[in-house]
């Protein structure tokens, strides 16, 4: 297995492969997958891969969460809809089961496709989610790159990037006058 660092790339030379990440710690992760066309962004609401919707209309990007631990992605780059160039895989705290967890709580991170391993740092303590890995197209070719940036807002700015976004959490109703 080839230990990546942190902005190095490497050749994905198979169609099929899956993608596991794998956290330690305490903090709940969700693993998310963005599928981005040339401007960095995504195209709709659809190419967004995440526990709510788990794959993209193609199947090319499938989401398998087998337990709090481990996700896995099932790629097929053959059914990658030409006008996608990335494929941003990205984690981030559960905020609902930890309003104050970030990524340190959930140390090791690691990724591994094909013959692959990278297991980001957080470079902050405050980072609650992070881009693991990009996959990308060159030269009629799909390559991957070790990303490891965070984020410290959470899941909302790393979506804001890539151009979705996360609606607020309704706010709460006033309470009840009291009664006369």
């Amino acid at each position: 297995m080839t230990i990546l660092l942190p902005g190095q790339n490497a050749p994905l030379t198979q169609q099929d492969a899956e993608m596991v990440v794998s956290f330690g710690g305490r903090s709940v992760v969700d693993v998310s997958a963005y599928l981005l066309d040339g401007s960095g962004k995504v195209r709709g609401d659809e190419d967004m891969v995440f526990y709510g919707q788990t794959a993209n209309p193609s199947r090319s990007v499938r989401l398998q969460v087998s337990d709090t631990r481990r996700a896995v992605l099932s790629l097929d780059l053959s059914r990658v809809p030409e006008a996608i160039e990335r494929i941003a895989v990205c984690a981030a705290v559960d905020k609902t089961a930890a309003p104050n967890g970030t990524l340190s709580d959930a140390l090791p991170i690691e990724v591994e496709i094909a013959a692959y391993r990278f297991a980001p740092v957080p470079e902050r303590s405050d980072i609650s989610a992070i881009t693991l890995i990009e996959l990308y197209r060159r030269n009629g070719a799909w390559k991957l790159r070790a990303v490891g940036q965070g984020f410290a807002g959470g899941l909302k700015p790393l979506s804001q990037l890539y151009g979705v976004d996360i609606a607020e959490d309704a706010p709460a109703a006033p309470p009840a006058p009291p009664p006369p």
